[in-house]
């Protein structure tokens, strides 16, 4: 123990206890040193409010028609996240512009979400063959004649379509079709969209690297031009020689603020699919690179001979005859998205005509309730017994020339009641009844001509896109 209070001891652990200290007192700094993100990330989120704030602004003040909440939930943070997400990702090729647009493009989201609509209309149309069931339970308290009386009463229905002309059935294969033209049409606007984002893409690589070749040019030409005017200064060339060199560079000069504005017009109709700004910058993967295309072609044998023509193979062309061209005819009539959907929409048109038709037909329902229902005063007995409820009804309806003839069969056997003159017993009833409206489904007839109208509208629409 008296080795702990030597000096030499008690010296070492002052220096070892600064020591940590020291460290503990360096550790913050340290950790904020390595971990600067909080402080990162703040400001970026910050930036994105104000940007956000300022483009819904932006648009309120450009079309002040417009409803507010519309323009929030057009323009949100998430849009704008990915957006300076795609920015910042590099160099882009051609796939990832054409993800892009699809994420972004208006016309392709529309249709995409129209798939969705088109399926949820199909379990509409498939739930409608099936009867309709619903369950109900009701409890009460009450007076009757300044009697209290108690009831409980609940009841399972069921209602089943027998016969509707075959409108059910017709609704569904329509819906069936209409999914089928939604595909193909989502299937034509992706179509058409790459196709746009490529052409746009394809100038934007032609603009960029005529841009810059013309640059190289006018870098390289500016030398000449100041040997030019050496030379005339030194009177080694005529005036006339120095002015056409000048003329030369000028009309070089104009090349080149040529091609920056088509480079910049192609930069505006690629940012137009990709839902940027105008001052939004974007990095292209080139189609290839002139540098290095050059290097290859000369790092080659210079004395290579040039094949002659007669003596290189060509493969052999096909000839194309009439025979090629109906095959290819034949090819576009079972590829093209365009015919396929308007293909799908006559045959929806013809069965929303085969459903108009249906409404002239007569319809019949079949109905069930069955259940129990106690209900008596509480002078009598607080807990009543249940008795059992049952209705079986027949319902029939039927558009004839215009007047609509209906029919109800109802056959009830309803449970004691304490509004019933005979509260101990129930009543059984089976009633009949009758009834014509004059002239009220007239509607039906200009119904069915107006789905002829579309089926026909559809037809020309079809010979259209065939032609």
């Amino acid at each position: 123990m008296k080795e702990l209070y030597k000096p030499g001891f008690l010296l070492l652990m002052r220096k070892y206890f600064a020591l940590l200290f020291s460290l503990a007192l360096l550790a913050p700094s340290v950790h904020a040193a390595q971990d600067p993100s909080p402080s990162g990330n703040q400001a970026e989120k910050q930036m994105i409010r104000e940007r956000l704030r300022a483009l819904r602004e932006e648009r309120f003040q450009k079309m002040p028609y417009l409803d507010r909440s519309f323009v929030r939930s057009q323009i949100r943070k998430s849009d704008i996240e990915n957006k300076n997400a795609f920015i910042s990702s590099g160099k882009k090729t051609l796939k990832d512009l054409v993800e892009r647009a699809s994420q972004v493009y208006t016309k392709a989201r529309a249709s995409k979400e129209r798939i969705g609509l088109e399926k949820r209309r199909i379990l509409v149309a498939l739930r409608n063959l099936f009867p309709d069931a619903s369950f109900e339970f009701s409890n009460k308290l009450g007076k009757l004649s300044e009697q209290p009386f108690t009831s409980t009463y609940y009841s399972l229905s069921f209602k089943q379509p027998l016969f509707h002309g075959g409108s059910l059935w017709n609704t569904f294969l329509q819906k069936k079709f209409d999914l089928e033209a939604a595909k193909k049409d989502y299937e034509s606007v992706m179509r058409d969209l790459v196709k746009e984002v490529s052409v746009a893409y394809f100038d934007y690589n032609r603009a960029s690297l005529a841009a810059q070749d013309q640059a190289r040019a006018l870098q390289e030409m500016k030398k000449f031009q100041e040997m030019s005017d050496q030379k005339h200064k030194e009177g080694l060339i005529s005036e006339i020689e120095n002015l056409n060199v000048r003329s030369l560079y000028g009309q070089m000069q104009y090349d080149y603020e040529t091609a920056k504005q088509e480079l910049e017009l192609a930069k505006l109709e690629l940012q137009k699919y990709l839902n940027l700004e105008i001052e939004d910058e974007i990095d292209v993967d080139p189609l290839y690179q002139t540098e290095a295309l050059l290097e290859k072609e000369a790092a080659e044998e210079p004395d290579k001979a040039a094949p002659n023509s007669q003596d290189v193979d060509l493969p052999a062309q096909p000839f194309v005859g009439v025979g090629d061209l109906k095959s290819l005819i034949d090819m576009s009539y079972q590829n093209r998205p365009e015919l396929q959907m308007d293909a799908a929409k006559l045959s929806s048109a013809r069965l929303e005509e085969k459903i108009r038709f249906g409404e002239l037909m007569p319809r019949a329902d079949i109905s069930l309730d069955f259940g129990k229902t106690a209900e008596q005063y509480l002078s009598v007995t607080p807990h009543p017994g249940f008795r059992r409820n049952f209705k079986l009804g027949l319902e029939v309806k039927w558009n004839l020339g215009g007047s609509t003839a209906s029919y109800n069969l109802n056959n009830q056997d309803s449970a004691p009641s304490v509004s019933q003159f005979d509260q101990q017993n129930g009543s059984h009833t089976h009633n009949n009844v009758f009834k014509v409206a004059a002239f009220d489904g007239l509607k039906a007839f200009v119904d069915i001509k107006d789905a002829e109208v579309a089926r026909l509208d559809r037809v020309v629409e079809l010979e259209k896109k065939e032609k």
